[in-house]
């Protein structure tokens, strides 16, 4: 069976109004569907997400931290129910078509596994250009729809990512560097600072303090 056929994007957001419509876009002309959570969202979050007919949304308010660790795996059953994986998208990852066709096409013998995707951080100058870094990283994409979470939010981590066993890294088409363009370390929201962490995770996640080197102009109109 096709990676597409059992599979369900899901998004857990909340501001994600720069970016969002550019990475819904693809997943939707690809999978012809896609679950969106909005954690308590105070910009056009939900109204991005509404454009898409394909996308269906569920909204919250704002949650503490132990409430989003729960709410995650509420979401993760409710997944379970109708898909047995799970493609856990960020509001900042931003895929290629053509990566994300060659993952629909990938055949899958089991769906209990933990497929690994490339994505590469995107970087911006003063006057806004932006570029490729030579920060090329693995992300844990694809996992089984219901299996726990261990950890803290927002570091946790499903059951399966401790069992190197069952990883699968999944094709690169040619001509790519990866799978998707990681923006975490661009703003996302004129309302960022509303965000649990999200500041920190830049720090932290995206090497926002380490001057990265830029390997080339970032061809985002590929990725559209």
């Amino acid at each position: 069976m096709k990676l597409a056929e059992i599979v369900m994007p899901l998004l857990m957001v909340r501001n994600e109004e720069y970016w969002l419509r550019r990475v819904l876009r693809p997943l939707c002309a690809v999978f012809g569907r896609a679950l969106l959570v909005d954690t308590g969202s105070t910009d056009n979050t939900v109204a991005e997400a509404r454009l898409y007919p394909e996308v269906e949304i569920i909204t919250y308010g704002v949650c503490t931290p132990q409430q989003l660790g729960s709410l995650r795996q509420e979401v993760s059953a409710t997944v379970a129910a109708r898909y047995p994986l799970i493609m856990q998208v960020d509001g900042d990852e931003l895929y290629h078509p053509r990566a994300l066709a060659a993952l629909a096409a990938y055949e899958v013998t089991t769906p209990v596994f933990a497929g690994f995707v490339q994505m590469v951080t995107v970087d911006q100058d003063e006057s806004g250009q932006l570029y490729e870094t030579d920060d090329v990283f693995s992300r844990l994409a694809f996992w089984p729809a219901g299996d726990r979470h261990d950890g803290a939010y927002p570091f946790e981590a499903p059951q399966i990512f401790q069992r190197p066993e069952f990883y699968v890294y999944l094709p690169l088409p040619p001509a790519l560097t990866a799978h998707a363009l990681h923006l975490h370390r661009l703003p996302r929201s004129p309302h960022d600072e509303q965000v649990f962490m999200r500041q920190e995770k830049r720090f932290l996640c995206a090497l926002q303090s380490k001057a990265l080197t830029r390997t080339r102009l970032c061809a985002i109109q590929e990725y559209e």
